[in-house]
């Protein structure tokens, strides 16, 4: 039976949720001198920052992975390879996320929903990009490059361009800045001959990971008279106190009571750097999402888009992230390989973030928007894709 769960993602320390790039890479094979640079110039950097969320592929790995390693009698915790392919395919599917435009089959494992941030157990609201700004469509007009329509150019009240558009969350109905959540750790390193141990010419990097800032949150402090008596306005000066952040996101799965009694506490890996979570697994519905309609879509997680998809927008305030998924099929292999052809990577795209907004004439263009999002499918299923309408 399908039963909905929170899932919440607890760091034991600092995390790194990689993309594309990574640092130089060299093989012992004196005669993959070549494949090598070709691969460094595509995927290698001085500077590797991590993503602030791990991509849905990456949670839906952990999960499969999850089931597949806690069943004796599939996984050999002591090889860690498996055992029983047949079995384990029936667990969690035999290929992870294809990007085929249709749903994939991966079993207990029904469908994702999209990643957020939780404080102390409560959902924090991210913001969308146009939530300080006024957006009017006035008599301004213009032409559109791609088909010479002519278009009405909106006016910003509020925003400039030297501030650029700030990544705000809303909790307890104050403000937070990115920054006040996510705090940097630097590391440096230096990368050295595999067979020698010798430094490399331009061998120095810097690798930034993130930790939670679980130590201090700001928030409003209220105001008193002389009386001591609480002021209606509330205003005041910030102080600090501690709290607890988490990621969250809900899961439909087949699991029994035993199954989700042995997963929760758990330890799990996700993302690079053996990054380590506490998993938390509960049986929860869902909050009821009252549906609305208008003329403002805004993406709740991050979304894939083609050109074809965006012919109706108006307007839109956007940002992007890069996306790449490994392509990997369950069978006895221990490690993976950007090189290995046999376990590739998807083509690299780029996803609209979440908080981007969507601007349409009328309730009807925005509708038709909205079921382009759910027709990829694939993207759909495991948390991608997804929007509130205003």
């Amino acid at each position: 039976m399908t039963n909905t769960y929170l899932i919440t993602l607890t760091p034991t320390g600092k995390f790194f949720f990689g993309g594309d790039m990574t640092f130089e890479v060299r093989s012992k094979d004196k005669n993959k001198e070549k494949e090598d640079k070709e691969f460094n110039s595509k995927f290698s950097s001085y500077i590797i920052r991590s993503n602030k969320f791990p991509q849905q592929t990456s949670l839906l790995g952990m999960l499969r992975f999850l089931i597949l390693r806690n069943n004796k009698e599939v996984f050999d915790a002591g090889t860690q390879s498996i055992i029983n392919r047949t079995s384990a395919e029936n667990m969690i599917g035999k290929k992870s996320f294809e990007n085929s435009n249709k749903e994939g089959d991966f079993k207990k494992i029904k469908k994702l929903h999209h990643c957020f941030l939780q404080k102390d157990g409560k959902p924090i609201r991210y913001l969308e990009r146009d939530y300080k700004y006024t957006v009017e469509f006035g008599d301004i007009k213009g032409r559109s490059l791609k088909s010479s329509n002519e278009l009405t150019i909106p006016t910003i009240e509020g925003y400039d361009p030297k501030d650029g558009i700030a990544s705000l969350y809303l909790i307890e109905g104050v403000e937070i800045p990115e920054s006040d959540i996510f705090v940097e750790d630097i590391s440096n390193g230096i990368n050295r001959d595999i067979e020698t141990g010798k430094t490399d010419d331009n061998a120095l990097f810097k690798q930034i990971c993130y930790r939670f800032n679980t130590k201090l949150y700001r928030y409003k402090k209220p105001s008193y008279d002389k009386d001591r008596k609480r002021t209606k306005d509330g205003s005041g000066n910030y102080e600090f106190t501690s709290c607890q952040y988490s990621f969250a996101f809900y899961a439909e799965m087949d699991l029994t009571d035993e199954e989700v009694k042995k997963y929760n506490g758990q330890l799990v890996s996700v993302g690079g750097d053996n990054s380590q979570f506490v998993i938390g697994i509960e049986q929860k519905k869902i909050p009821p999402m009252e549906e609305t309609k208008g003329t403002k879509v805004v993406l709740e997680s991050p979304a894939y888009l083609t050109k074809e998809d965006l012919e109706n927008v108006r307007f839109a305030i956007t940002d992007t992230i890069p996306f790449k998924c490994m392509k990997t099929e369950t069978k006895d292999v221990k490690s993976y390989d950007k090189r290995n052809q046999m376990y590739g990577y998807s083509e690299s795209l780029s996803l609209y973030d979440k908080g981007s907004v969507f601007y349409f004439r009328d309730e009807n263009e925005a509708k038709k928007f909205t079921d382009k999002l759910k027709d990829h499918a694939d993207f759909y299923q495991i948390g991608y894709n997804h929007y509130q309408v205003k």
